[in-house]
């Protein structure tokens, strides 16, 4: 798992305005988001899935000198003027990129980070958007999506083993939690095999 997710209650931009990512994972729907499109440097609709659950992380809360704060999981990639930068690498005096609303007169701003704080653990959300991998936030926060999920298509060539059922069990043994997901080598089986 990547962990670049949310916890339930950080806002993320639609169309009808901020709505908070529990909210989505609890309608388990498709949904609309302002994208980030790094080409042309400006916020668009675009088609989000579902979220779904990340498991319990640290979530941090980034300030910036504006007054807008903002909550992500340890590991969610933000967009500075440096380029993407997990949660808890921020540090005061980074440019955070903040997204207009879509068809709005300006593309973006570029807030100061003010400060970062660790504000405990709490069930994140994972958000992907196939067509540009990014997302506003309720504020306008420029944020990275995941990009860990098996997709329809692929997911028909994967069974569970024996092996992956033994890790689970040893997880819960040994941490008392579910384990929020398994990194995988993605094989090529045409053509020859290849990672």
């Amino acid at each position: 798992v990547d962990h670049k997710c949310q916890p339930a209650g950080a806002l993320v931009m639609t169309p009808e305005g901020p709505v908070t990512v529990g909210s989505l994972f609890e309608a388990g729907e498709d949904w609309t988001c302002a994208a980030w499109d790094e080409r042309s440097k400006e916020s668009r609709w675009a088609t989000a899935r579902a979220p779904t659950r990340a498991g319990v992380q640290d979530v941090y809360r980034v300030n910036m000198t504006t007054g807008l704060s903002e909550e992500f999981g340890y590991n969610h990639p933000i967009l500075t003027e440096e380029g993407w930068k997990a949660a808890r690498d921020l540090r005061p005096g980074d440019a955070v990129v903040v997204g207009g609303r879509p068809g709005g007169l300006i593309c973006y701003y570029r807030y100061p980070v003010k400060s970062v704080e660790l504000v405990g653990q709490e069930e994140c959300y994972d958000i992907e958007v196939p067509s540009y991998h990014t997302f506003l936030t309720g504020g306008g926060v420029v944020t990275h999506n995941t990009s860990a999920r098996l997709t329809p298509n692929q997911r028909k060539f994967y069974s569970i083993s024996g092996q992956m059922l033994g890790y689970r069990m040893l997880a819960q043994a040994f941490y008392g939690s579910e384990m929020a997901g398994i990194r995988l080598n993605m094989l090529q089986h045409t053509g020859g095999f290849k990672f």
